[in-house]
């Protein structure tokens, strides 16, 4: 031993053990919330506006319409948390290497007409960008479709046809 050390004594220098809590106590209180009716804490809570696209997707919508959508690849776990099924999210080796560069081609622009491409060929109704996307700037030009939404979060798209329709129908009230 050191000197001035002495057997069994800790030195200041190792973290005290954690605290032992009894084996199923944290079940047990789950149990008993679930039976009375208490959900967690975080059930009923909704994104906050400010650091998320949900007054994007309320933009959207109020439009009426419904559709697919094609969406940034950072925003799909956010619709898949609303219920909204999405054109990709997170997961990208499930999409394969093919879509991937097929997705960031059409929203980098990287490609002539690779935007228009996607849109047709996967029948997109509305879009869900990440703000600054150079789609954006695209889609703003092409006469099929019509900005209902920007922010520095997102920017919604909603094909023309489709917004007409919803008006017509009073769907978009």
């Amino acid at each position: 031993l050191p000197a001035g050390a002495t057997a069994g004594v800790r030195s200041g220098c190792f973290p005290a053990p954690p605290k032992r809590r009894r084996a199923g106590t944290r079940a047990r209180r789950m149990r008993r919330k679930a039976a009375a009716g208490v959900r967690g804490p975080r059930a009923d809570r909704q994104p906050s506006v400010r650091f998320s696209p949900m007054a994007a997707l309320q933009a959207f919508r109020a439009t009426g319409v419904q559709g697919r959508v094609l969406n940034s690849y950072g925003l799909g776990g956010f619709l898949i948390a609303q219920h909204v099924p999405v054109y990709i999210d997170g997961r990208g080796d499930m999409y394969g290497d093919a879509f991937m560069e097929e997705t960031s081609d059409a929203l980098g622009l990287s490609k002539p007409k690779s935007l228009e491409m996607v849109l047709t060929k996967y029948s997109i109704d509305w879009t869900l960008i990440s703000a600054g996307t150079p789609a954006i700037e695209l889609l703003d030009n092409l006469p099929a479709w019509q900005r209902v939404y920007g922010d520095t979060i997102a920017v919604v798209h909603v094909r023309r046809a489709l917004l007409e329709q919803s008006k017509a129908s009073g769907a978009g009230r």
